[in-house]
């Protein structure tokens, strides 16, 4: 709401409370006190205020008229001098006002990354912006640490039918701004990440036909036939208040355990330090938090992270560089590392160039030595043999990818007079180019690594001969994979055509159990197999800094959030 928003309806409160005094002072107190909330500095809970103002109304119902003439004037001054004091009033200090009160305790906590906060729009699907924005947001529903799903915003959801679901939302919980929630803000958040032309969550909501509220309290969602993945899907739509798209610009308001204090929000792939300052919401529905004060710090250089890290002023570090494990576990920093869910791999073009012929691309898969780069990892990654990681839904244990055989791989090259082609990737990924050159130079062939900006990787796709990709199964389920990468219509297909994957890949958003199961692993074994779409390379895993007084419970999504943090 805006300074003039807040003006105006301070204006109708005064014309309010001079109207006829023969109107029941219940109706004129009621109103008053509703519409005057969002100008007080709030200090206790919405429902403690409410409480209070119902009992204020029955007492001046038994009061006489002199009394209630004197309430009257009272309320004029009030509203006169609220009136004057708008003049002052931003929208961020009515957020402040809401937040005044503080949780029990004053420990803080420094966490850095790598990488910095590009974007304060919640339909950004970028881990880098997820790492930060699950402090603040949440959705219907949410994983556990074991990538279990459970209730959040939502206490319970099923199916009407075979294309319409209801979810019943949770009473008594807060936006940061001091609003509740309601049907109207879900449906409004949704329809956001569905149409907002910059959404990352367009494919994410593919199946949704339409959203609306069956209630105050509830909210249906029509799908195109019937999608078992919806309850998933609603983790990561996060819910704000239905007028933040156009009156909360720049501003992070969510329903999360930590509100947003302070940010800056960098340029894509441009890396340099940053600070994301959260402070604890004192009204959370959930439990409250360890620490108070939380600082989120991106720091670009590794070494500084490092030493930030070794001389206390950083308590948790996220995206340890393996050169410095040692120093690191040297200065009594506890050193943890785990495999999450993301897999590497590279994807070929295989309508046309160099490796629209399958017996090329099994040659490109032959002559690359997966082991031998992992080896070169020390020991922070696993090599993959398929698209997704073990645990994941379509991972088949039963699939092989072929060996390592340099001189199958060079007398096919040979064969078809193939002597160079180009491979586009992050410039993060200079290492694995370099590797990838010196393997190929050993057969004759001129495998030149291209290194660009992420977003200029999205626009080679379908150009390049192959590129290298990244991909996080946060759904838990590799339905995702397929029909962002290989279904033939996909956003970020590169290049690979097949009607009877594409059957299966409809046919599996339809369906469920074991099923739907059977026919996710038979996608991946067309793929990694009888196609060679690809190559998988690698898991890397995720290597974290703890300072020695402060506690993880690992996240199969290997995601740090404060909250957890004990």
């Amino acid at each position: 709401m805006s300074a003039a928003d807040t003006l105006s309806q301070a204006i109708s409160l005064l014309a309010c409370a001079l109207a006829d005094i023969s109107k029941t002072t219940t109706v004129s107190l009621g109103l008053c006190a509703c519409h005057f909330s969002s100008l007080e500095v709030i200090s206790s809970p919405m429902d403690e205020i409410q409480n209070q103002n119902q009992e204020v109304v029955e007492t001046q119902e038994a009061e006489p008229d002199h009394q209630r003439s004197r309430l009257i004037r009272m309320m004029v001054a009030f509203v006169v001098i609220a009136i004057l004091a708008v003049f002052g009033v931003v929208f961020q200090e009515q957020i402040s006002g809401f937040l005044s009160d503080e949780v029990e305790g004053e420990l803080s906590i420094v966490i850095a990354y790598a990488e910095g906060f590009t974007s304060v729009d919640p339909t950004n699907y970028e881990v880098r912006n997820r790492q930060y924005f699950g402090n603040i947001f949440e959705g219907l529903t949410r994983f556990d640490k074991n990538l279990e799903l459970e209730p959040s915003l939502a206490v319970s959801w099923g199916k009407l039918s075979d294309d319409v679901w209801e979810f019943q939302l949770r009473d008594g919980v807060y936006f940061h701004d001091g609003s509740m929630l309601d049907s109207a803000d879900v449906v409004a958040s949704i329809e956001y990440a569905m149409n907002n032309p910059e959404s990352q969550l367009v494919s994410m909501l593919g199946t949704v036909v339409s959203v609306s509220a069956s209630g105050e309290s509830s909210v249906e969602i029509t799908t195109d036939g019937f999608d078992p993945l919806l309850p998933n899907r609603m983790a990561y739509i996060y819910i704000f208040p239905s007028e933040a798209p156009s009156t909360y610009e720049n501003l992070l308001v969510g329903t999360g355990p930590y509100y947003a204090v302070s940010f800056g929000v960098a340029e894509e792939d441009v890396f340099y330090d940053q600070e994301f300052a959260m402070t604890a919401f004192p009204y959370y529905w959930g439990f409250a938090p360890k620490y108070q004060d939380v600082s989120l710090l991106a720091i670009a250089d590794k070494k500084t992270r490092m030493e930030s890290m070794i001389n206390a002023d950083v308590d948790v570090l996220v995206n340890v560089s393996q050169d410095s494990v040692s120093d690191l576990e040297n200065s009594g920093v506890d050193v943890v590392s785990q495999s999450g869910l993301e897999t590497n791999f590279l994807v070929f073009n295989t309508l046309e160039g160099v490796f629209a012929e399958k017996e090329l691309r099994e040659a490109f898969v032959m002559a690359f030595d997966r082991e031998g780069f992992v080896e070169k990892l020390g020991g922070y990654a696993s090599a993959s043999d398929q698209f997704v990681s073990n645990g994941v839904g379509g991972y088949d244990s039963a699939i092989e990818v072929s060996s390592y055989d340099e001189d199958a791989a060079r007398a096919i090259f040979d064969e078809y007079g193939v002597t160079e082609f180009e491979v586009y990737m992050v410039y993060e990924m200079s290492a694995f180019g370099a590797f990838l050159e010196e393997q190929f130079l050993k057969i004759g062939v001129n495998a030149d690594a291209i290194y660009v900006t992420s977003s200029e990787l999205q626009d080679a796709i379908g150009e390049a001969d192959v590129y290298f990709m990244g991909w996080k199964s946060d759904l838990g389920d590799a339905a995702d994979l397929y029909e962002s990468l290989f279904y033939s219509e996909a956003p970020y297909n590169g290049g690979y055509d097949n009607p009877d994957v594409d059957a299966l890949i409809e046919q599996a958003s339809f369906s469920e159990g074991s099923e739907r199961l059977s026919m996710l692993k038979d996608i991946m074994r067309i793929l990694v197999e009888d196609d060679i779409a690809g190559l998988p390379l690698f898991e890397a895993k995720t290597i974290y800094g703890f300072a020695p007084n402060v506690t993880w419970s690992s996240r199969v999504d290997g995601y740090v959030w404060a909250a957890d943090l004990k």
